[in-house]
C-alpha cells in the first residue's frame, strides 16, 4: 500500500515538475523554436519576422541571408520592397488628410481634378483605396524616383483601364492605390513621397523607411532572389514599376515596419505618445481591410521581385506580425509561423497562410 502510494506520490510530481518546466518556457522563446524550425527545414535564403502585442515588440529576429552573391547576413535593419504593408503606409497619409478637410473621401476625383479620364473621375479615394473604382489590375513600366510620374501616370489613364462603373465591383487594382496617390499630390501640392516623409515616417521616429531607392541605395537592402541553374541568384534589374508605388514598393525594415503595425493595432499610440489621430487609424484599418479581409483578423501577402511579404493585424487584440522572406520559404511554412504566433500570444488555433485571393503583386 505505502509503496503505492509513494509510485503515485513520485508520477505527481514528475507531471508538476513537466508542467511547470512547460510553462517556465517563455511565448518568445516557444516562438523562436518554431520559427527556426521551419527556416531550417528547406531551402530558404533569408527570413525576418517581428511581432508585436499590447503595445510592445515580442518578438524580432533575422536569420540567412540578405544577399546570396556576397553572403551578406541578414540583420532587422535591413530594408525590403515591403509589399502589402505599403498599402497601410499610403492609407495613413491619404486618412491624415482626409481628417484635415484637404482630400475629400466621398467626393468624385474628378471634381478637384478635371483633367482625368472622364470615367475614372467618377471615383472617389474612399472607392479607389478600397477596390471599389472600377480600375483594371496591370503593371506598368515606371521608374520609382522622378517626381512627377503619378502625376503623368494618373494623367495617362483612358477608358480602356476602366472595367466597370465606380462603386459597381469589388476587384484589386494596385494601381487603384496609386491614382489614389497622385490624386493626394494633386489637392496637397506636394510629392507622395514627402507626404510619406512628413505624415508617417518622421512621426514614427523612422530612419529606414523610404519610398524612394535613391535613399534606400544607401542602406543594407535584403536582395530578392529565384533559382537559378546554379542554385539562388539575385533578382536583377531591381523590380520598379507602378504596380508597387506606392501600393507595393516603399522600403522598410522589419524593426520599423513592425513598429508601425504597432501603433495601427494600438489606436494611433506608440511607446506612449499618441502619434496619429484614433479617426485617421480607424480610416487606415478599413481601407487596409476591405475586400478579401472579413472579419477581425487582417492578414495579406504578396509577391514580387524575389520578395514575399506577409502581415498579420488583429486590433482588437493589439496583435501585429510582419514576414518577409527573399527566396525558398515555402507557403506552408510561412502559414505554420503566422498561425504559430496567433496560437503562442492570443491563445488560438488560428488558421494561417495568405488572405484568400492574395497573389503576385
Amino acid at each position: 500500500m505505502k509503496g503505492r502510494f509513494l509510485c503515485r506520490l513520485t508520477a505527481t510530481i514528475i507531471t508538476l515538475v513537466s508542467c511547470l518546466a512547460q510553462n517556465a518556457v517563455s511565448p518568445e522563446e516557444r516562438f523562436d523554436k518554431l520559427v527556426h524550425a521551419e527556416t531550417s527545414a528547406g531551402d530558404s535564403v533569408g527570413t525576418a519576422v517581428a511581432v508585436v502585442f499590447q503595445g510592445r515588440v515580442v518578438y524580432a529576429k533575422a536569420i540567412g541571408l540578405a544577399n546570396v552573391e556576397t553572403k551578406q547576413p541578414l540583420i532587422l535593419d535591413c530594408v525590403w520592397r515591403s509589399g502589402s504593408v505599403a498599402r497601410a503606409y499610403s492609407s495613413m497619409v491619404i486618412a491624415s488628410l482626409a481628417r484635415e478637410g484637404v482630400l475629400p473621401l466621398d467626393k468624385p476625383v474628378g471634381t478637384y481634378w478635371p483633367e482625368l479620364n472622364q470615367q475614372l473621375g467618377k471615383a472617389t479615394v474612399r472607392e479607389l483605396l478600397e477596390n471599389r473604382g472600377g480600375v483594371k489590375d496591370e503593371h506598368v513600366d515606371y521608374p520609382l524616383w522622378k517626381v512627377g510620374n503619378l502625376r503623368q501616370y494618373a494623367l495617362g489613364f483612358d477608358a480602356s483601364s476602366i472595367i466597370a462603373e465606380p462603386g459597381y465591383i469589388w476587384s484589386f487594382s494596385s494601381p487603384s492605390g496609386n491614382l489614389a496617390a497622385a490624386v493626394a499630390e494633386q489637392v496637397s501640392g506636394k510629392d507622395f513621397g514627402d507626404l510619406l516623409e512628413s505624415r508617417v515616417f518622421r512621426p514614427m521616429g523612422f530612419m529606414r523607411t523610404n519610398l524612394s531607392i535613391l535613399q534606400i541605395a544607401t542602406q543594407p537592402i535584403a536582395q530578392g532572389h529565384r533559382k537559378g541553374a546554379a542554385g539562388w541568384e539575385v533578382v536583377r534589374p531591381l523590380a520598379m514599376n507602378i504596380v508597387g508605388w506606392p501600393g507595393n514598393s516603399i522600403f522598410t525594415s522589419v524593426a520599423e515596419g513592425i513598429t508601425f503595425l504597432g501603433a495601427l493595432a494600438d489606436e494611433g499610440q506608440w511607446n506612449g505618445r499618441q502619434i496619429f489621430p484614433k479617426p485617421a487609424i480607424a480610416d487606415t484599418i478599413s481601407f487596409v481591410k476591405s475586400g478579401r479581409n472579413v472579419g477581425a483578423v487582417m492578414q495579406e501577402a504578396t509577391s514580387w521581385g524575389g520578395v514575399a511579404t506577409t502581415f498579420v493585424l488583429i486590433p482588437g487584440k493589439r496583435f501585429g506580425l510582419i514576414l518577409f522572406t527573399n527566396g525558398g520559404l515555402s507557403r506552408t511554412a510561412s502559414a505554420s509561423i503566422v498561425a504559430g504566433a496567433q496560437a503562442i500570444w492570443l491563445g488560438e488555433n488560428a488558421a494561417g497562410g495568405p488572405a484568400p485571393g492574395s497573389g503576385a503583386q
